[in-house]
């Protein structure tokens, strides 16, 4: 299936969403290196509070102009919830399969995200509605992580 034309009104989010992807790239290259747990939820922590928190804000109010009888959009609120659970679960006690469990969660909700929900939203809402969503959807910058877990020395 050939990628779906994003509408410009909704690019910033789409590019956010390779910036939650490229998270989610670190969090598995870390589990992978067997780096500590506690040092990938510091920076889960400070990717949720200063990247990922802003970007559902964001999200939720386009996806909130659907009626939340859509299917897409309830899932998309359970899924956040889950993600939001997640979180709050690595921060309680961090382990690998927690942190496993989320970057999962929020890859395959990205991946939902991109391939269903902005295909229903690019169809139902007016043009005029993307567009007011383009003036209010500018990119988020990606906080920069001085521990670069990530990458094996």
């Amino acid at each position: 299936m050939p990628p779906l034309k994003r509408h410009p009104a909704l690019q910033p989010l789409s590019r956010e969403h390779h910036e939650i992807l490229l998270a989610v790239w670190k969090l598995r290259q870390g589990l992978a290196a067997g780096v500590a747990p506690e040092r990938m939820t510091m920076y889960v922590h400070h990717f949720a509070a200063h990247y990922l928190q802003p970007h559902v804000a964001k999200e939720k109010a386009v996806v909130d102009l659907l009626p939340s009888v859509e299917l897409a959009v309830q899932q998309y609120h359970i899924a956040v919830k889950e993600i939001e659970k997640n979180i709050a679960a690595v921060h309680r006690q961090p382990d690998t399969i927690k942190i496993e469990e989320l970057a999962n969660l929020i890859y395959n909700t990205v991946r939902f995200e991109e391939r269903e929900l902005f295909a229903l939203i690019q169809s139902r809402l007016s043009k005029e509605q993307l567009q007011n969503i383009g003036a209010t959807t500018a990119q988020l910058q990606c906080p920069l992580w001085p521990d670069e877990f990530w990458i094996q020395k």
